[in-house]
């Protein structure tokens, strides 16, 4: 810091005041003189350590970490973090509770954790509000608004497993009547109409229907499996999402 000038303003001595020694005469005069800061000059702490107790009345510029800090119990400086804030945290959380200046404890204006995670992104992505582009509706998606799901099953509308014509079946448990789907004559039985291609048989089994015949069965495979859930997340990176603690303050005790 740049040497200040700092002019003297001379004491007065008492009334009556009384010559003994010159040497005491000058203390006397000295002890009564008063230095003072030009107009538009102030004294401010600065280092890395915690001014004297004399000087707490005087802002500390603290050079480990460049900022300004005022006494008040504690020497501490405002943080100025919005609540809305988020932040990326791939450490332990253990580490994120002295992260930034914070401490372990309560929270308080000086005390605890400065960072905590938000616990609403716990197993989902971030994603920017507004209408998602490729979605029917449309959606549009809300500030904080939980959307979206990590596994889905297709539906028949999806081209998932439902009632499905196949153009070949069986008529018999024998096995030994094929038909072929045709609208129309020559064959008409109830509830379908068709060609033989095969068989022993005159006739088609009347206490067979269509669906034996040309179709699976709704919302399996055709072997009695029911479809399964698969997995639609993509590839991503796992980190915490984190956000002000409501500590105010970094804090120097």
């Amino acid at each position: 810091m740049a040497n200040i000038l700092l002019p003297l303003l001379p004491g007065t001595l008492p009334t009556g005041y009384c010559f003994t020694d010159w040497q005491q005469t000058l203390n006397d005069f000295a002890n009564n003189m008063q230095a003072v800061l030009a107009n538009g000059r102030s004294y401010y702490n600065i280092g890395d350590t915690k001014p004297a107790p004399e000087f707490q009345a005087f802002p500390w510029l603290r050079t480990t970490d460049g900022r300004w800090y005022v006494f008040s119990g504690v020497w501490r400086s405002p943080n100025n973090y919005d609540g809305n804030e988020r932040r990326l945290w791939v450490g332990d959380l253990t580490q994120l509770v002295t992260y930034d200046g914070g401490s372990a404890g309560t929270v308080s204006p000086t005390t605890g954790p400065m960072w905590v995670t938000d616990d609403q992104y716990i197993g989902r992505v971030p994603m920017g509000p507004g209408n998602i582009p490729g979605t029917t509706g449309p959606k549009t998606l809300a500030v904080g608004e939980q959307y979206g799901q990590g596994e889905y099953t297709l539906t028949e509308q999806n081209g998932g497993v439902g009632s499905h014509r196949h153009t070949f079946g069986l008529t018999n448990s024998g096995g030994d009547d094929a038909y072929f789907s045709h609208l129309g004559a020559p064959n008409t039985v109830p509830s379908y109409q068709g060609f033989y291609i095969t068989g022993s048989n005159g006739n088609i089994l009347s206490n067979l229907t269509t669906a034996d015949l040309q179709t699976l069965p709704s919302g399996t495979d055709g072997q009695g499996n029911t479809p399964t859930p698969f997995s639609i997340v993509p590839p991503v990176v796992g980190t915490y999402i984190i956000k002000p603690s409501g500590r105010t303050f970094f804090a120097i005790p």
